[in-house]
């Protein structure tokens, strides 16, 4: 399959960061919810299985995972698409789609290797994130990324955690 894809500098260096984990940190129309559906369906085509977050079912089924479709009818590629239970299915790839709102609904899956976490700023507090997510992102030869977007939040949480913890590629 060869697809052209064209990307804003920050976008690339977001798509093709090394770090495990990576925040594009912009404003409105910088370009956050395209780049996370295009990470989200290259890794859907690599058979990987995906977690999308968003703030809100809502959010989630009408932004990020529109987008992940739109990319995938750009793209002429075949998949399967359960808007009610947001899941889009490729081959062995499969893609979640959850909502910050629930996020203990996370529990009960496993050997996920990618997560998409989009508005993150708007997440719960980091330790109640990681706690949901961490156990779900382990199994045999699982080696976790994590791409995170939002827009700048005063007096998030995560302000902090992203100004102290290096590991994250901004």
């Amino acid at each position: 399959m060869d697809i052209e894809i064209k990307l804003l500098e920050h976008q690339r260096k977001f798509l093709e960061s090394n770090k495990p984990r990576v925040l594009l940190l912009g404003g409105r129309a910088s370009g956050k919810s395209y780049i996370a559906s295009i990470a989200a369906a290259i890794n859907l085509l690599q058979g990987k299985r995906i977690i999308v977050l968003a703030q809100t079912f809502a959010a989630l089924q009408r932004n990020i995972f529109a987008e992940i479709t739109a990319r995938l009818d750009e793209w002429k590629v075949e998949y399967h698409y359960n808007s009610t239970g947001m899941v889009i299915k490729i081959g062995k790839g499969i893609c979640y789609g959850y909502s910050y709102e629930n996020i203990e609904a996370l529990r009960g899956l496993t050997e996920v290797s990618v997560c998409i976490a989009d508005e993150i700023a708007l997440a719960p507090n980091p330790d109640v994130l990681f706690a949901a997510l961490s156990p779900v992102m382990r199994g045999k030869d699982i080696k976790p990324k994590m791409f995170a977007m939002t827009t700048p939040r005063g007096g998030s949480a995560w302000n902090e955690l992203f100004k102290n913890d290096k590991s994250w590629d901004i």
